[in-house]
């Protein structure tokens, strides 16, 4: 019987629950998963690279949740076991409860996205007690792959509740028999040029010096320049510099210099949330086939 855990972020790197202001930027924590969302007067646009773990590629990260809504997840994506059946996906989790939890309750995204975290939480926390408890999940596996440690799990939510402009983010962390659920951040009204990193703190750092950054140079585009000095960048430029930072992460020399780099990477995915249109890939984004979506 082989266990995998996919998409580990405290396998080869450092995970804070803390939320720093860089500079007037937001950054989310460092794990093997590159998100970017950011906000504009035109609407939110929510990028993310594609790879689930350093051996997978095409995870579908960003999730269309309702007309002006949006989640996406970084962290532990959860286990499986081929030869047992273990199943437990923390994105066909997240879909289950996307399905079944009624928007129209709750007061803003922040609450919202609290029930949202914390039944997923429980859900894979009772599933895999069901799996211990039948025996396909042994003593061994759980103690040395499940329970060894905390796994994180961040859902990032975005979009337009009852019509505001809204972001909250809030950490799931599966501990040895239990889950809890804490809070990230949240803005309940963001303000133009309202934007956070999740990824690599070294890249991040990297892209916002003024001194020259060498390969990366290219990446400090004015888009990404205006966003950071939060000078009213559109829509178009939004996805630039989203698109700039992820693929800076995503470059062979970034993974030889900076560690926090090396399971970030495939083709960027963006999606834009309008006030009026709603939700929309940018074309050439769109989820396919091979995405791991519900498995």
């Amino acid at each position: 019987m082989s266990i995998r855990l996919f998409h580990d972020p405290c396998g080869f790197c450092v995970m804070d629950d803390s939320v720093e202001n860089l500079d007037q930027v937001l950054y989310s924590g460092t794990m093997p998963t590159a998100i970017v969302p950011i906000y504009t007067p035109e609407g939110f646009v929510v990028a993310s690279d594609r790879y689930r773990d350093k051996d997978y590629l095409d995870a579908q990260k960003v999730f269309h949740l309702s007309p002006r809504t949006s989640y996406a997840i970084s962290g532990w994506a959860g286990v499986s076991d081929e030869e047992t059946g273990v199943g437990i996906s923390f994105a066909g989790e997240c879909n289950d409860v996307a399905t079944a939890l009624d928007m129209h309750g709750f007061t803003d995204l922040k609450s919202y996205g609290e029930t949202f975290a914390r039944t997923v939480g429980e859900s894979i926390q009772r599933k895999i007690g069901e799996a211990r408890k039948r025996g396909s999940i042994t003593p061994d596996d759980y103690a040395t792959k499940i329970a060894n440690k905390d796994r994180w799990s961040i859902l990032h939510f975005n979009g337009y509740w009852r019509g505001v402009p809204s972001m909250a983010a809030w950490t799931i962390v599966f501990h040895l028999d239990q889950s809890s659920v804490k809070e990230y951040f949240s803005r309940l009204q963001v303000l133009p040029d309202d934007r956070y990193f999740v990824g690599s703190r070294s890249m991040l750092n990297l892209l916002m010096t003024t001194t020259d950054g060498g390969y990366f140079e290219k990446y400090k585009t004015p888009s990404f320049k205006k966003l950071i000095a939060r000078g009213g960048v559109s829509l178009q430029e939004a996805i630039e510099a989203a698109t700039n930072y992820i693929e800076a992460c995503s470059q062979p020399e970034a993974k030889d210099s900076y560690p926090d780099c090396e399971s970030i990477g495939g083709k960027v995915r963006i999606a834009t949330i309008k006030p009026v249109e709603g939700f929309a890939w940018v074309p050439g984004s769109e989820p396919n086939e091979l995405d791991d979506v519900h498995r």
